[in-house]
């Protein structure tokens, strides 16, 4: 078996939609509108916030909504001078500004960045703790939610009863993330039966 045929491979989670689980788009979107400044998501790694906000930008483009993102990590805690100087030029549209990784500017950055932002451009922001305007939505997993998620992979219904999906969600603490990767590794090393197998 090759690493693209586990079905826990990137291809396949990547084609995994977004599970609105305990809100709507149109609820969210609500909150998000009546946020007087910044309109934040919160959660710790692994939680969904990015996954949401993709999910987000994919309705608001329907919608034909301008979307312009600013990715952080922690070795890129920087905006790029020459986004942040492009906005001067579009102050004029309207845009949905995404940042997400608020928690990696400081107190001085995240000011100027605050600055810098076209007055007219709605701002939302993910961060793992609240603090950076109003917190509209918190990111909650749970073991069913990690089930939904595979009813969408190619496995057998034997493979989904079998996988241990309550322990692995309490070691990982709600990290869907490396819940999916210990079921990767899980998989790869032979220790779910093949699809279609019967013990």
């Amino acid at each position: 078996m090759t690493a693209r045929e586990n079905p826990f491979a990137t291809r396949h989670l990547e084609a995994v939609p977004f599970l609105w689980h305990d809100i709507s788009f149109e609820e969210l979107w609500q909150r998000v509108e009546s946020a007087a400044g910044p309109a934040v998501i919160v959660a710790p790694h692994g939680h969904g916030k990015t996954t949401l906000m993709e999910a987000l930008e994919k309705e608001l483009r329907q919608r034909e909504y301008s979307i312009e993102w600013i990715r952080l990590r922690e070795n890129r805690r920087r905006i790029p001078r020459a986004q942040s100087r492009s906005w001067r030029e579009r102050a004029h549209e309207k845009v949905i500004l995404f940042l997400d990784g608020a928690e990696q500017l400081n107190l001085f950055r995240w000011r100027r960045f605050l600055w810098q932002k076209p007055p007219g451009w709605k701002l939302l922001v993910t961060s793992h703790v609240p603090g950076y305007g109003k917190t509209v939505y918190r990111c909650q997993t749970s073991v069913d939610l990690l089930r939904s998620i595979l009813d969408h992979l190619p496995l057998s219904e034997q493979q989904k009863e079998n996988a241990p999906l309550k322990l692995i969600y309490e070691s990982h603490q709600g990290n869907l993330r490396d819940c999916l990767f210990e079921l990767y590794d899980l998989y790869a090393a032979g220790k779910m039966p093949a699809q279609g197998e019967v013990e």
